[in-house]
């Protein structure tokens, strides 16, 4: 969780986010 604050300090575009939080839901299945 310490690298999202990281990635959000240098400024990730919400979209970007949206495709991190859909690979991570797709490595879990």
């Amino acid at each position: 969780m310490r690298r999202a604050y990281s990635w959000r300090k240098k400024g990730l575009n919400h979209s970007g986010w949206r495709m991190l939080k859909l690979i991570l839901v797709s490595q879990q299945k």
